[in-house]
């Protein structure tokens, strides 16, 4: 006769083989699309803002200097949509439990630390997106509006 936390740890090896790869394949596409979302927000703001990048660059202002305010406020949107995620988070969990309380929503803390992790990643590889861009902004064409 087979235990129970042998059966256990069989379905959850056996769900891992069939599950596994689409899953991972799930989670690198939603990463690509979160890196891409938040750049396309930080870049919206950017855009409106680029006569004021376009002034502090005429006004000396170095592209390293540009790209850490791009770093910035990328990390400052970055934090902002990880609470919000948050609060969604608790709100689907608690909803869940209360509609479905057969399935189990388990939020471990090495999980919490992947998601924060991976945030951070997003909002970096943005940021080097806009960082790019500003270095190439041109002074004089961004104070035109052109």
């Amino acid at each position: 006769m087979v235990d129970t936390p042998t059966l256990r740890r069989t379905a959850i090896e056996l769900n891992t083989r069939v599950f596994g790869s689409p899953l991972r394949l799930m989670v690198a596409i939603a990463f690509a699309a979160g890196v891409l979302i938040v750049a396309l927000t930080v870049y919206a703001q950017v855009a409106e803002r680029r006569r004021d990048y376009g002034i502090c660059k005429s006004l000396g202002a170095s592209s390293r200097r540009l790209a850490a305010l791009a770093l910035a406020q990328t990390l400052m949107l970055s934090a902002l949509g990880l609470a919000a995620g948050g609060l969604l988070l608790a709100a689907g969990r608690t909803l869940l439990g209360w509609l479905r309380p057969q399935f189990e929503v388990v939020i471990t803390p090495g999980l919490l630390a992947e998601a924060i992790g991976a945030a951070l990643v997003m909002a970096l590889l943005a940021a080097a997106l806009l960082a790019r861009r500003l270095a190439r902004l041109d002074p004089a064409t961004a104070y035109r509006g052109a």
